[in-house]
């Protein structure tokens, strides 16, 4: 099933040109009443039947999660910066945490960003992501915000947000005549569930325990690009590591296979793995052991849905089992036979 999410900050937020005592100037007219920072969150959840794919993994922010929120300038001038100009930066990656509706964020000690500038010299776009890293770098030559995210655990849902408006975009007069900002959040990887089965024919006696299914291309690191000054790029994902290989194990009392496992069953737990922007398929092959003890690995076959995986999508990929017999021979070698006669040949 397909589920967009939704996660609208209400964002009405702003920063004002405050020193640390909060003292503020009201002298732009246009600007009288500060805008302060409001964070409110909504989950609307779009279900719609897809097959063989749906929507993966995080369904809801339950207060655990550690997002990383940034609020940047889209119109720097000609030199400026994000970090070298006076409130082009108004967040730099505040941990936020969202249980249910409501948005906590925290920032840290001495910002005082907790209003729209009075000028309304810049509009602001707004990037968040999960999960949270330490330190992204901020690239001022490019005006992007990079961070590595390590996915090695095959367990981590990166999702990525952003809410940007062209032209008189968010800042305090035109939030408060159009409304808070509204971050959608996606996946940004695909998520599978391998299944296992006897196959239709040739399956046979015994019993065949599948050990590990086996995966050749996989990544241990995605380099994430969480914002960028117009918001053309921000969201893109590319590999910074390549053709990884490894495995998923059986949880406890799977593996077994035997000519009446006619019905798919779970092997291992689900993966979350990169997934390119089109035609990604995953090579894949199989460990199985018999019923008395031979182990034997498949050959590898390339594995992909017609148009190959998506991302923010979820997969059931079943194998289908055949069993094998070990087949052993005996070998003997027969003796030179020597003949005493001599062959002649006359010429």
């Amino acid at each position: 099933m397909k589920k967009s999410i939704l996660f609208s900050m209400a964002l009405v937020a702003a920063f004002s040109s405050c020193t640390k005592d909060n003292s503020v100037d009201n002298s732009n007219n246009n600007n009288n009443d500060l805008v302060a920072i409001e964070f409110g969150t909504k989950m609307d959840i779009d279900v719609e039947e897809v097959s063989p794919a749906s929507r993966a993994a995080v369904t809801a922010f339950d207060g655990t999660q550690e997002l990383g929120i940034f609020v940047l300038a889209e119109n720097l001038g000609a030199g400026e910066t994000w970090q070298g100009a006076d409130k082009a930066m108004l967040w730099n990656n505040v941990l936020t945490t969202i249980n249910g509706t409501t948005a906590t964020p925290t920032l840290a000690e001495g910002v005082d960003s907790k209003y729209y500038p009075n000028s309304d010299k810049y509009n602001y776009n707004f990037f968040g992501y999960y999960p949270r890293q330490e330190s992204p770098t901020i690239n001022d030559d490019d005006k992007t915000v990079t961070t590595t995210i390590d996915i090695s655990s095959r367990t981590v849902d990166v999702l990525h947000g952003k809410a940007t408006v062209a032209g008189n975009g968010y800042n305090a007069t035109y939030v408060k005549e159009n409304g808070v900002p509204t971050i959608d959040f996606k996946h940004l990887l695909t998520q599978i569930q391998f299944n296992i089965k006897a196959a239709d024919t040739d399956f046979g006696e015994g019993i065949v325990t599948v050990k590990s299914v086996n995966v050749a291309n996989g990544t241990d690191e995605i380099t994430l690009t969480i914002a960028d000054a117009d918001g053309s790029t921000a969201g893109t994902v590319t590999p910074a590591t390549e053709d990884v290989e490894f495995s998923v194990g059986p949880k406890s009392g799977e593996g077994e296979i035997t000519s009446a496992t006619t019905e798919k069953v779970p092997f291992g737990s689900t993966v979350m793995l990169y997934a390119a922007e089109s035609n990604q398929a995953f090579t894949v092959s199989v460990t199985m052991i018999d019923d008395e003890g031979e182990e034997v690995i498949t050959e590898a076959k390339p594995v992909s849905p017609t148009g190959g995986f998506l991302r923010g999508h979820s997969y059931n990929v079943t194998l289908n089992m055949s069993s094998f017999t070990l087949v052993s021979l005996e070998a003997s070698l027969t003796g030179w036979v020597e003949v005493e006669d001599d062959v002649n040949v006359d010429f």
